[in-house]
């Protein structure tokens, strides 16, 4: 497969080399043996370098934790990797009160038992339970210097963020289908009003939609 796909190379190289004029051809060799020396270097950075102290400071972290584990101070090894910097230094060097942070002030040591705890929370938790985004979502930009129908999109997509639309939990869970007058869902505007509703399904819906009709999708 290696041979294949360097033979593969070379034939797109060649193909490449002739298809230029015969004074840029220099210049191509000289790029693309420039690129064949050194974008390996680059590539194999992740290996050479980053993975490398990636795995000597695991290393060392585990060494530590085995020690602190017979010294009985822990419960497996493995659960220092889970630790602060702080909480890892405070547990090597006995220093078992309470810590200080600048901007968090006090911060207990974690026990054993904390600490086995956020072990196996994080090596079982569901991925798929990580929210979208962390904190408050930015608002949207203001509609003012935007044309009228598109400051409306904008207002509209702002509510219905707000209501959580992108939450597939969200809305009411009841059964509608025994109650054919009703229909559930989220709102794209605020407010409440009372209006004929108008059904839209696929385009050519929507030329039957007036001027204050309720649109549902």
């Amino acid at each position: 497969a290696v041979e294949e796909s360097e033979e593969r190379v070379e034939k797109l190289a060649a193909e490449w080399r002739e298809a230029l004029p015969k004074d840029k051809r220099e210049a191509f060799d000289e790029i693309l043996d420039m690129g064949r020396r050194f974008f390996r270097m680059r590539d194999e950075r992740g290996l050479a370098t980053d993975l490398t102290g990636v795995g000597l400071c695991r290393r060392g972290i585990m060494e530590a934790g085995r020690r602190l584990k017979d010294s009985g101070i822990i419960n497996e090894a493995e659960h220092l990797t889970v630790a602060t910097k702080d909480e890892a230094l405070s547990l090597l060097t006995g220093n078992l009160g309470s810590l200080s942070n600048k901007k968090l002030g006090p911060i207990d040591v974690p026990t054993s038992k904390v600490l086995q705890n956020r072990f196996l929370h994080i090596k079982n938790a569901n991925p798929n339970s990580v929210p979208r985004a962390l904190g408050v979502p930015p608002p949207p930009p203001p509609d003012t210097p935007l044309p009228p129908g598109i400051g409306r999109t904008m207002r509209n997509i702002d509510v219905a963020l707000m209501k959580g639309i992108w939450d597939e939990t969200s809305g009411s869970t009841e059964d509608v289908k025994d109650n054919a007058d009703r229909v559930t869902g989220v709102a794209a505007s605020a407010g409440v009003v009372t209006a004929p509703v108008a059904l839209v399904l696929q385009d050519s819906d929507l030329q039957t939609v007036k001027k204050g009709d309720i649109i549902v999708t």
